[in-house]
């Protein structure tokens, strides 16, 4: 509904008390911003009082008929604006009140959500109008904070995830400052470290072989084998072998161990590979 005759749209901005008003004849030409009458934006001090006087002579300028009028509370259109549509009337001839109104009191009129706004009453449905657009404001701003916590709680949880991803949550990794204080621990980590360390190269190529005996008879330097479905060099495995064996009689039931402890206990194997590749 639209806010009828011209003394009420002056009152309008005065109990408002936005100042700074602007006047256009439809919606397209709000949104293009070709008012039709406007308030001194220039003067960043202007009073409701000298704003409303020349809001009176300038609409009675206006020919009859339905425009928008948008008001707000400082000159560079910050905070609780009035947007509504008003409906001059002739300032000659009387005019029938537009639907909704009380043609026989056109010191009354309707306000979309307040109902019928008489003299008795203008200010206080003013009020709850503004009371309106107000928590329309904050009810905005809720849902544009709600709408930030929601993104950072969704960049939080892909950084969680690439952390984990990465590692850096493993089992073997949060275990392992426990862990490294047993001693089976650190036994394990012996033995890993002896089996899974690669041979080391050596400057004179005789010291890199094995001991005499240690391959097979049909051994041709730089042969693979395989070992559970992987091919490695024979010559690094068995190199391995020997420094593992090598004082150690019971290096098999060492090597039995190490690969139960693969098919048994999966993290705390990797959690042992993980700790030798930080010592390297």
């Amino acid at each position: 509904m639209a806010i009828y005759k011209r003394t009420n749209v002056v009152e309008l901005v005065r109990a408002s008390k936005n100042p700074y008003w602007r006047i256009f004849e439809n919606e397209s030409k709000k949104a293009a911003g070709n008012f039709v009458a406007s308030a001194n934006f220039e003067d960043k001090d202007l009073t409701i009082t000298a704003s409303c006087d020349d809001l009176q002579q300038k609409i009675d300028r206006l020919s009859p008929g339905r425009y928008i009028i948008v008001a707000y509370e400082r000159s560079d259109k910050k905070g609780a604006a009035v947007d509504s549509a008003i409906e001059l009337e002739s300032l000659h001839h009387g005019s029938s009140a537009i639907n909704g109104t009380d043609t026989n009191n056109h010191s009354s009129f309707f306000i979309e959500g307040i109902g019928l706004v008489t003299p008795e009453n203008f200010e206080s449905a003013l009020d709850k109008k503004f009371d309106e657009r107000i928590h329309k404001m904050k009810e905005k701003e809720r849902l544009v904070a709600l709408e930030k916590e929601n993104s950072d709680l969704k960049k939080d949880a892909r950084l969680r995830e690439t952390a984990i991803n990465k590692g850096l949550a493993s089992v073997g990794a949060i275990a392992y400052s426990q862990l490294s204080k047993t001693p089976a621990f650190k036994d394990v980590m012996g033995m890993m470290g002896q089996a899974m360390k690669p041979a080391e190269t050596a400057v004179e190529p005789s010291s890199a072989q094995p001991a005499v005996g240690s391959l097979p008879e049909n051994h041709v330097e730089s042969d693979n084998c395989e070992i559970g479905g992987t091919s490695v060099p024979q010559d690094r495995l068995f190199a391995a072998l020997d420094k593992l064996g090598a004082n150690n009689p019971d290096v098999l039931a060492h090597l039995e161990k190490l690969a139960e402890l693969k098919q048994n206990d999966p993290d705390m194997f990797q959690a042992g590979i993980d700790f030798m590749d930080t010592q390297n």
